[in-house]
């Protein structure tokens, strides 16, 4: 469908009509505008599907953030950030991910307006906004749109909308302390909340709200606890074959070579690998006994990774309202959040591959640069000639990585009536700061140690030796590389709304408005990355983008029980111009059934990590084979299993200045019923399709494609076989996806007399198809691990459930939450029977099912006076273990979706105090 922007015209003439005179008594009730629509309405059961949240059931799920809440959600997909993944572009934030269509394709919204984006895009492409630093006690409730809204909101709406409404009118003082602890005595966490409200704008012609909140959650190390396999890089216990596992690395097998903290050097006359250092127990992380056909020393990422990060977190919203007369009010929002997060990653090791605007360096192989050699005079190199060398610093423990990261927002404006329109004006500043220091080499340092015999901290002695080196020695390889990373966005906003005339089936509606948006990032990569000074490839992009946008609504009662709506935004960028409709009907043949539909279209623009020249990005690559060391998947002789998973090999992605904007097409139709008093049932089917969307070629295009730099541990006979160290994949448009499927809500509310109240709630999602088009071939991920190209490999399931009983007197209150989804096929997609989780050592089950997982949390509440309520959370009741995933690289050995079986029951005690 495409319209034009006089379109916007003809709709905003009708404002002339005057306004019929008569109003009925329901018009006299309050007129509220929900999310998707800017027409005020007393029903909020209109045409769109709106899941609305309440802060009750926020607080009775026991989910300690915002973020752990949004993220059980049936709705919640692939491409959502957990707090946990510390090894990610964007460690130490946290998003949504509605459809599992990416966090960039979810619109979050805070009092209907948007927040300056975080510095760092996840899978340096998707933009969004970092939900962790919003204060949970402040949520008044949150409203998701499960429906394209570019029509309203513009770009980045694709899969939906996430509007968190904060609280307004409090009067009062409301304290709150917690804290929590897992059944292994850590994680502990600490938390304090006061809220404080006063005033009434049509009394006292003013209102004001205060809310603090500060956090503190300890760090979690894998090495710290003991629960099955969580964490674990041998894999063997549970039947796996650990020497394919992509979390140990340090193997020697073959021709090929990993670093290993017991260092490794080459015979330069046999051209056989032997180890500085016997593997024992005294190398640190050496797995032991070691794997049949390693000849290295394999080590555990586990033992160095953190599980969960170090938290602090502090939250400051404020909201104040002055009345200007009967009609108008003139309001204020200021709102700050910081966090500070840190964590362990893994061990550093040298000689690695590093890339930046210099192009690439191989300094393991000599590529582009020398080969950096063990040097013939250093003490643990015993052939008198340089050798090829790899080693990884145990001795320095894991890398060690600190995200502190600001995000402030200013909004001001003034809302009342004139002549008939309901007017809401007002101007918003945001800015999000990231400052990162993450613990690298120093290039200059690693030559000097092992390469140059003329420095002073030459010699540096590997493995079981490592004790013998100096304080000088270790000072000099270690660097501190930092980063100041910031976005800031300044939108001016105008929209007016107001009843036309009376239609049969109530007053026709019709609202317009015009907004100004101007977005800056500066996303510089870490010191010493540009000019290669640090062993670390450089990532970072610069960009500004400013668009101007019309836009307009009208509500048409047509009929008694019909109601129709159409919308239409006009935005306008540098590169590309958008014009974006929907339309609606709700139907109501009897007050107990709503029938409604929709179709609107919408887009996505690229924003500047997609689109920036001096964009460039590495990253970890997974799910894909190399054609010649693995070809259709099948291992070759003398290569190895991580020829067939990527996970030794990085990726690059590069900016693309001519990208177009990713367009969409949604369409939703569903009822909504309530066949007895107190239970409601709805179901909504629902397609999204879009096309011309922005990413990068997959890993496997990117395997595939001639300009792969590989090593020189070529298989035998086979000259330019050896493993790929770095594939590129540029931002292309290209290809389309679909994703459809059905959300099934219910809920029932009743009383027993003398007992108490009950209610109960469910929420489910059910996949039709995920399918992704490229070059003609249909890939479908639903039931998989994939789609790998969108996040982690965390798969896409193809039910999603959560289910809530609630029940309460007076005095007590106890809820009780199922969540469950169901199992994934360890396949990168429905076509490809390939496997992609680890063979099993007898043979068996090569390629079983991530199988379904469900956990119970409990929360109760004890009011011991009016003013003061105890209250309390079990998460994970029955202590479930997360089932063995080996695919994913979003947690060693479990899958993210399913975190809470990793961190095991979750215990929290609080108070609140009302003061009166």
């Amino acid at each position: 469908m495409k319209l034009n922007p006089i379109y916007l015209a003809v709709v905003a003439s009708m404002a002339a009509i005057p306004a019929h005179a008569q109003q009925d008594a329901s018009q006299q009730l309050e007129r509220v505008v929900v999310t998707g629509s800017n027409i005020k309405r007393i029903d909020a059961e209109g045409a769109n599907p709106i899941l609305a949240i309440t802060r009750e059931e926020i607080s009775n799920s026991g989910k300690a953030t915002l973020t752990e809440y949004l993220q059980s959600l049936s709705l919640d997909g692939q491409g959502s950030l957990p707090t946990g993944f510390g090894n990610g572009f964007a460690a130490g934030a946290t998003a949504i991910s509605l459809r599992g269509l990416g966090a960039n394709a979810t619109l979050v919204l805070l009092n209907g307006r948007r927040l300056a984006p975080y510095p760092r895009a996840d899978d340096f492409q998707k933009m969004f906004a970092d939900l962790s630093t919003i204060p949970l006690e402040a949520v008044e409730r949150i409203e998701v749109l499960k429906d394209g809204a570019s029509a309203i909101y513009g770009s980045d709406a694709l899969a939906g909308v996430v509007n968190i409404i904060l609280r307004r009118n409090f009067n009062g003082i409301v304290g709150k302390v917690e804290a929590g602890s897992s059944r292994y005595g850590d994680g502990n966490r600490t938390k304090a909340a006061l809220t404080m409200g006063a005033g009434d704008l049509a009394s006292d012609k003013w209102n004001g709200l205060l809310n603090i909140e500060v956090s503190k959650n300890d760090e979690i190390h894998y090495r710290d606890r003991n629960r099955e396999y969580i964490g674990k890089g041998d894999v063997r216990p549970w039947g796996y074959d650990a020497f394919a596992t992509q979390w140990t690395d340090g193997y020697q097998t073959g021709n090929t070579v990993r670093p290993t903290p017991a260092g490794i050097i080459r015979n330069p006359n046999t051209l056989a690998y032997q180890l500085v250092s016997p593997c024992t127990s005294a190398i640190p992380g050496a797995i032991q006994p070691g794997f049949d056909g390693d000849n290295g020393c394999s080590f555990d990422f586990g033992q160095f990774r953190s599980f969960q990060p170090k938290l602090q977190n502090l939250s400051i919203f404020a909201r104040g309202s002055v009345a200007l007369g009967d009609a108008w009010e003139a309001y204020a929002e200021l709102s700050y959040g910081k966090n500070k997060t840190g964590f362990d990653v893994s061990l550093l090791t040298t000689p690695g591959t590093i890339i930046g605007p210099y192009g690439l360096r191989g300094y393991g192989t000599g590529i582009n640069v020398p080969e950096l050699t063990l040097a013939a005079e250093h003490p643990d190199n015993p052939f008198g000639t340089p050798v090829r060398f790899r080693y990884a610093f145990g001795e320095f423990g894991p890398q060690r990585r600190t995200n502190d990261s600001d995000i402030s927002r200013i909004v001001a404006g003034v809302k009342g009536t004139a002549a008939g329109w309901d007017i809401d004006a007002g101007v918003m500043h945001s800015e999000s700061k990231l400052d990162q220091v993450y613990t690298v080499l120093s290039t200059q340092g690693v030559m000097d140690a092992f390469h140059n015999p003329g420095s002073a901290t030459f010699g540096y002695r590997m493995g079981a030796n490592a004790g013998l080196n100096t304080a000088a020695q270790r000072a000099s390889l270690l660097v501190n590389a930092s980063s100041a990373s910031k976005t800031t966005l300044d939108i001016v906003d105008a929209k007016a709304s107001r009843e036309l005339m009376t239609l049969p089936g109530g007053p026709m509606g019709l609202a317009i408005g015009t907004e100004y948006r101007k977005l800056k990032l500066v996303a510089p990569s870490l010191s010493g990355t540009e000019d290669g000074s640090v062993m670390a490839s450089y990532n970072g992009f610069f960009g500004d983008e400013k668009t101007w946008a019309v836009y307009s609504e009208l509500l048409a009662p047509v009929l008694k029980g019909v109601e129709l709506t159409g919308a239409v935004r006009y935005d306008h960028y540098a590169s590309f111009d958008s014009t974006t409709p929907k339309l609606a009907v709700k139907f109501t043949p009897m007050p107990q059934l709503v029938l409604r539909a929709s179709y609107s279209e919408g887009f996505r623009a690229p924003n500047p990590a997609e689109a920036s020249p001096q964009a460039q990005a590495t990253f970890s690559s997974s799910g894909a084979h190399d054609p010649i060391r693995c070809p259709g998947g099948v291992l070759a002789s003398g290569a190895t299993q991580a020829d067939c998973t990527g996970s030794a090999a990085g990726g690059i992605s590069q900016g693309n200045p001519d990208l177009k904007p990713e367009k969409s097409k949604n369409t939703n139709f569903g009822f909504v019923a309530e066949p007895v008093k107190g239970m409601t049932f709805g179901a909504d089917f629902w397609q999204i399709k879009k096309r011309d969307q922005i990413q990068t070629i997959s890993f496997q295009e990117a395997f595939d494609r001639p300009d792969v730099v590989r090593s020189d541990n070529n298989l035998p006979g086979i000259p330019n076989s050896g493993s790929i160290i770095v594939a590129y994949a540029p931002f292309i448009n290209a290809g389309s996806t679909t994703v459809s499927g059905v959300d099934v809500d219910a809920s029932y509310r009743w009383t027993v007399a003398e007992v108490g109240r009950f209610k109960a709630d469910l929420h489910w999602t059910r996949y039709r198809k995920w399918e992704l088009v490229n070059d003609g071939v249909t890939h479908d991920y639903v039931g998989t691990h994939g789609n790998c190209d969108v996040s982690n490999c965390i798969g896409t399931p193809k039910d999603k459930a959560n289910v809530a009983v609630t029940w309460e007197t007076a005095t007590f209150g106890l809820t009780g939450v199922l969540n469950w989804r169901s199992s994934i096929k360890n396949t990168a997609e429905k076509a490809d029977d390939t496997c992609l989780s680890l063979g099993r050592l007898d043979g068996s089950e090569s390629c079983a099912k991530l199988p379904s997982f469900y956990t119970l949390d409990l929360t109760g509440r004890w009011n011991i006076t009016k003013s003061l309520q105890l209250y309390g959370s079990i998460q994970n009741v029955f202590d479930r273990v997360a089932p063995l995933d080996t695919v994913t690289y979003g947690g060693i050995n479990y899958n993210p979706m399913d975190v809470s079986g990793a961190m095991g029951r979750y215990y929290s005690l609080g108070l609140k105090y009302q003061f009166k």
